[in-house]
């Protein structure tokens, strides 16, 4: 649900955790249950240092008049952390999240999380009950994937990717879903240049040499980047496609689910290859598979039935995705809590991995 959430009938978005109880819970959930009572619940932290814009409980529930309901679920509430709330705020993060789920979600050709009720609000505020996942498994980030994992997940992008390749969806949900020409996305072009000091100031020392002009060479010509994501095919991007929003199941080695579309937007294709391969494999990982990597996904948007894109063609937005989604590191790398020593970890990777992408794959030489 949109908007007010003070309408009658529709539950105040709690401000924090504790404001999840039995009874609100109850009236979240009647428009699904109409007859469900939520007797009790209680809450387990989940995804300690994961999750940057949000707070993500395990809520275990008693209710009764609802025998289909599920007796766990997970709540996903706005972060507490002011700095990166604002950041949620400026680019309009739950909005985006609440509107896919209700919106889009129905469409995809991957699985998603089943989500039973969402609401978002421009305080901003966003709360969402969504499917427990525990049976499932999702690696650390820290850690990367297991090559397997990686490659399940570049197929099931190229059969995403191609599903909405310059469909007519992504134009009719332009009102709520941006692409790199719209203002606030391209507010991405300040911040960047604004958050670079402090990030260089937290970072500098854990990524690799020449990591800092390149930054800075990436902050002055992100306009032109932008104008390139901006032009040409465009596809549906997660954006946030990491291996920390995918789950996978040992007892089955072709069930993936991906979560967390608080930053989906439309755009040119490649970039949430380039952010899977560049900030989550380990460098000498990347090094060694990022060429079949690439080949797997060509070959999947060409039996998906992309049959106008060549190898060049994705070469050249891969470079143009790796230098871009530097901002991740930057942008975020400025504001994240580092009192969570994950966060810390977790950022100093992404950056290292990141820049390591920019530099081996000569990227900056498209800007010439």
């Amino acid at each position: 649900m949109m908007g007010d959430s003070t309408v009658p009938g529709i539950p105040r978005i709690p401000a924090s955790p504790d404001e999840i109880t039995a009874t609100w819970l109850t009236a979240a959930l009647r428009p699904r249950w109409p007859d469900i009572e939520v007797r009790a619940v209680s809450a387990d932290p989940l995804g300690e240092g994961i999750g940057q814009l949000s707070v993500l409980k395990r809520l275990t529930l008693e209710h009764e008049g609802a025998d289909d309901a599920p007796r766990h679920m997970v709540l996903k509430l706005h972060t507490l952390h002011p700095d990166m709330r604002a950041l949620a705020k400026r680019y309009r993060m739950f909005e985006r999240e609440v509107a896919f789920y209700q919106r889009l979600a129905p469409r995809l050709p991957v699985a998603t999380p089943k989500v039973y009720y969402s609401a978002a609000d421009d305080s901003p505020a966003c709360v969402l009950l969504m499917q427990d996942l525990s049976d499932w498994q999702s690696p650390d980030q820290l850690i990367g994937p297991t090559p397997g994992q990686t490659r399940l997940a570049v197929e099931r992008l190229a059969v995403l990717t191609a599903a909405f390749w310059n469909a007519d969806i992504l134009q009719a949900e332009s009102d709520w879903l941006p692409n790199a020409d719209t203002d606030y996305l391209r507010a991405a072009v300040a911040d960047y240049q604004a958050c670079l000091p402090e990030f260089l100031r937290r970072f500098e020392t854990r990524l690799p040499p020449g990591s800092a002009a390149a930054a800075r060479t990436i902050a002055a010509s992100l306009e032109r980047i932008l104008d390139h994501l901006a032009s040409g095919p465009q596809t549906l991007i997660h954006y946030d496609y990491r291996v920390e929003n995918m789950f996978f199941r040992a007892d089955d080695p072709e069930a993936f689910c991906l979560l967390d579309w608080q930053l989906v937007m439309r755009g040119r294709p490649g970039w949430d290859f380039a952010y899977l391969v560049g900030t989550n494999l380990p460098v000498s990982l990347r090094r060694d598979f990022e060429a079949d990597l690439r080949d797997l996904y060509l070959a999947g948007l060409q039996r998906a039935g992309v049959g106008d894109y060549s190898r060049p063609e994705l070469d050249r937005d891969l470079a143009f995705a790796t230098m871009a989604m530097t901002n991740i590191a930057v942008i975020g790398g400025a504001n994240a809590d580092l009192s969570n020593p994950r966060n810390e970890a977790l950022f100093a990777a992404i950056g290292q991995r990141a820049f390591s992408a920019v530099l081996d794959g000569d990227c900056l030489s498209v800007l010439s």
